[in-house]
């Protein structure tokens, strides 16, 4: 019993540690930007080194994340970013590679 009891919280423990994905896109007004998904947020990772750290928000198609001031929507290959009033359209080049 103690056996399957120690398995199990292991199984959970492992179960809990979030994966992260990375999808690097082309960007109209960016050179790229990479995005480090995890199950409740993303970064934005761009080629001057600036990383925005932006939560997951309720959507009703695709996703969409945002911290108030700057936000990152997805849907398929397409992303849009909103940040200063603008907003820069970005094609996915790489998706899908994870991090552990």
């Amino acid at each position: 019993m103690r056996t399957t009891i120690v398995i199990l919280a292991a199984a959970a423990a492992l179960a809990s540690c979030a994966k992260e994905a990375t999808t690097v896109y082309s960007c109209a007004a960016a050179p790229t930007i990479a995005a480090v998904y995890s199950a409740d947020a993303a970064e934005l990772r761009f080629g001057s080194g600036e990383r925005i750290q932006l939560p997951l928000i309720p959507s009703e198609a695709g996703a969409r994340y945002s911290n108030g001031t700057v936000s990152w929507f997805t849907s398929g290959r397409d992303a849009l970013l909103f940040q200063d009033g603008k907003t820069i359209r970005c094609d996915a080049l790489q998706a899908g590679l994870i991090n552990a």
